[in-house]
């Protein structure tokens, strides 16, 4: 019986040649025998393309999770909320020690408004290039639902070029990313922000890659190595396809 589990190339040419060497022994039509290896090549290229099924699901959940992660830190557009100066009820209940009044709560609020800026342009690169590569991976999942890798090679080489693009272009996306949010980490505005926030007893306005800035980063270069293993899958995939459609037609008997 002919194995039907995923075969990696070293034992594909090895089943190759066992299937000749049995078949001149025991004397079965040469048709007979190409028909097994043809079978053998088909199952071999269905298992890259279920791998390839899955790397670019993987594709679509990671750039997911990047635009998700940029658009936290993008709806963070809070500023200070001067209740105390309102009175009454308001002073005594958010008044106090911990409440900015006056002068310093319309500074803060500038500055909170300020910093938000400062902070936009990364994180609208970001989840526009993440939605952009969201919908690649879906169109390319598609077309290998639909078999179109099977009937049409060359979609194929498409696939391997813009997979190899896109995993490299990760690697600068990635370091502007973060170029361009410790730039505004390091600005005079975040600094004067946070020293005004600290003299409150508030907590979390440090001038630091907060766990939303990190965790875009590190899926941005899981994103690299997902495009980069679909790469390698789709040059194997077309390999095997050119050697099955190369392959010498059956001798006649």
């Amino acid at each position: 019986m002919v194995s039907t589990e995923c075969l990696s190339p070293a034992h594909h040419r090895k089943a190759e040649k066992i299937h000749k060497s049995n078949h001149r022994k025991s004397g079965i039509p040469c048709s007979m025998n190409m028909s097994i290896l043809n079978f053998d090549q088909s199952l071999f290229l269905l298992c890259f393309h279920c791998y390839a099924a899955i790397c670019q699901i993987l594709e679509v959940f990671l750039n997911m999770l990047i635009v998700i992660c940029a658009g936290v830190s993008y709806n963070s557009s809070r500023t200070y909320t001067d209740l105390a100066s309102l009175g009454g009820l308001y002073a005594y209940y958010y008044g106090g020690p911990n409440a900015f009044t006056g002068a310093d709560a319309v500074r803060i609020k500038e500055l909170d408004t300020q910093f938000y800026q400062l902070k936009l342009p990364p994180y609208i690169y970001t989840m526009a290039c993440g939605g952009a590569l969201m919908s690649y991976a879906c169109v390319m999942l598609l077309l290998g639902v639909f078999r179109v890798p099977f009937r049409w090679p060359l979609t194929l080489l498409v696939e391997i070029v813009l997979n190899a693009l896109i995993a490299l272009g990760y690697i600068p996306a990635v370091t502007f990313y973060f170029i361009k949010l410790q730039a505004s980490y390091d600005t005079a505005v975040c600094k004067e922000r946070q020293q005004m926030y600290e003299s409150k007893g508030y907590q979390g306005y440090e001038c630091k890659l907060h766990a939303a800035d990190i965790c875009g980063g590190l899926l941005g270069v899981a994103g690299a190595i997902a495009f980069a293993s679909g790469a390698v899958l789709a040059i194997r995939a077309l390999r095997e396809r050119m050697k099955k459609s190369h392959q010498d037609p059956p001798l006649p008997l």
